[in-house]
């Protein structure tokens, strides 16, 4: 629907499982102790999941314009969803990954790594979009399920549901 041929969709139940797949699963995968993580002080869920790691540093920003000056090749992911052409133009010489809840903007989603997707009128039921060539390492294991990346299988109703909901609100012309 959003012509992402790049990206893998991982179904999950929202935006709170989307922040600790990202998050843990970046960080197992790649070893990535003693760096730091830069998120917008809106960002509750990815905060929260934060506050569990003791070996990575949180850095949070009140202003957009604060990631000029904490952002550097320590920065393992950065999560922050307004502003996106901004935050693109900064982390683009450094070796970082970025991650963002949905926008209305669907043209930014080929330039992000992770995108959350969790809407309010399907509560307990979103995805993850994540660039394919991105590996992580689950944090949960056991069951079938459509990807590698989670345990169980996803709800087909709900993943109908989802799709009809996206299609809706964001028709590509």
């Amino acid at each position: 629907m959003f012509h992402l041929d790049n990206k893998e969709v991982i179904y999950t139940s929202g935006n709170v499982e989307n922040n600790n797949l990202v998050i843990f699963g970046l960080l197992y995968k790649y070893n990535n102790k003693n760096k730091n993580v830069i998120v917008y002080k809106d960002e509750e869920t990815i905060i929260e999941c934060l506050k569990h790691i003791d070996y990575v540093e949180t850095i949070i920003i009140e202003d957009i314009k604060d990631l000029e000056k904490v952002i550097n090749n320590n920065t393992i992911l950065v999560c922050i969803s307004k502003d996106i052409d901004y935050v693109l133009s900064i982390i683009k010489e450094y070796k970082c990954f970025y991650h963002i809840n949905f926008t209305d903007d669907i043209n930014i989603l080929n330039k992000v790594d992770f995108i959350s997707i969790e809407d309010s009128s399907l509560p307990g039921f979103g995805c993850l979009i994540k660039n394919k060539s991105i590996e992580l390492m689950p944090i949960i294991h056991g069951g079938k399920s459509t990807t590698k990346y989670r345990s169980g299988t996803p709800n087909l109703a709900f993943i109908v549901c989802l799709s009809k909901l996206l299609k809706s609100k964001y028709k590509k012309n």
